[in-house]
């Protein structure tokens, strides 16, 4: 009708996992606390770059540079638009991102049951850099974890190769490749 907005939706593929609070880790906030979650949500729709978004059950930061939303019990300063960063209870929280988005990742690009579009719009989550000086060490984290996994789909299958085994052949190779009539001589 006219006068309405038209909704945008998209898809997420949306993961929590639960992590014991390490002894060491204390805060008067949070008295009593054993096991906080950490959830992850990475686009699965068009590939778009996406400005990331860090949450502490509401927005903090709108633009964290990590192209997926991230959720978790962060303390937060005052104003509710920061987290005090040196807290040793937002250092443990961070530290379980990467862990996190390298599972929600994994099951994408694993998940037969998804388009292979979808699966190969995963692949415009993996962060390159983030806006927060404060989020670099999960860049870091997610690279390293991806770099050991069998995460690469490949072609014509779609089967998962570790990255260190894989190569992108020349266009001549890849037509080779993608023409089922076509045999070497």
């Amino acid at each position: 009708q006219e006068g309405e907005e038209e909704l945008e939706t998209r898809r997420d593929w949306v993961t929590t996992r639960e992590f014991a609070k390490p002894p060491k880790i204390e805060h008067e906030k949070r008295p009593n606390v054993t096991a906080r979650t950490v959830s992850v949500a990475i686009p699965l729709d068009d590939g778009r770059e996406h400005p990331g978004k860090l949450f502490a059950y509401l927005p903090v930061w709108e633009r964290t540079g990590l192209p997926f939303l991230v959720n978790a019990d962060f303390l937060l300063v005052s104003s509710r638009q920061g987290i005090h960063e040196a807290e040793p209870w937002n250092r443990w929280l961070r530290d379980c991102i990467a862990p996190v988005y390298v599972e929600a990742f994994m099951a994408i690009v694993g998940n037969e049951s998804l388009s292979i579009e979808q699966r190969v719009h995963a692949y415009a989550s993996i962060p390159t850099q983030s806006h927060q000086q404060w989020l670099e060490p999960v860049v870091g984290e997610i690279q390293k974890h991806l770099g050991q996994e069998a995460c690469v789909l490949t072609s014509p299958n779609g089967a998962l190769a570790k990255p260190e085994f894989c190569r992108l052949p020349n266009s001549e190779w890849r037509e080779l490749l993608e023409t089922p009539d076509r045999r070497p001589a």
